[in-house]
């Protein structure tokens, strides 16, 4: 009796089928790992807008005596201007921040409390305004309230 040797048609069903169902668990895994990189990279990207818009209010108020909400921008008394447009926040005319989907100035006697915030008792001749913003990038949103204030009392 003869031996049959090579590749039968069963054996070549079974070798397909494992290389498409380890192909389709390849491709699972793949995804789900981008998934949670551009996440992270939302969350990443969301924290440096924040704190590039933080950092440029917080010199802008150091250099001023003054901060006004006027029709939806804060302007400074040093003559920078901060507005919202397009999904971006300009300071002066440049483009400080991108993906901000809410942007809402208010003066403080416009709102009762601040979130997170320890300042029923500060100074009403101080001039400050609050933003309430909201960031997306990649499927991921956050959103924060800050609280401005122009001096700095260092410097006095």
């Amino acid at each position: 009796m003869k031996k049959k040797s090579g590749i039968t048609m069963t054996s070549m069903v079974i070798y397909v089928v494992i290389f498409f169902a380890f192909s389709a668990f390849a491709v699972a895994v793949s995804t789900n790992y981008n998934h949670k990189t551009l996440m992270e990279k939302g969350n990443i990207f969301i924290n440096e807008q924040f704190d590039k818009l933080q950092i440029n209010l917080l010199s802008s108020g150091r250099k001023s005596t003054d901060v006004s909400n006027i029709g939806g921008k804060i302007v400074f008394s040093n003559d920078d201007e901060y507005r919202f447009s397009d999904g971006k926040v300009y300071k002066n005319d440049g483009i400080c921040i991108s993906n901000v989907t809410e942007f809402n100035v208010k003066d403080r006697a416009d709102i009762s409390t601040i979130s997170g915030y320890n300042v029923p008792s500060i100074d009403t001749n101080i001039s400050q305004v609050v933003v309430n913003l909201k960031i997306e990038k990649y499927g991921v949103a956050k959103e924060f309230e800050l609280f401005i204030t122009a001096g700095d009392e260092l410097d006095e």
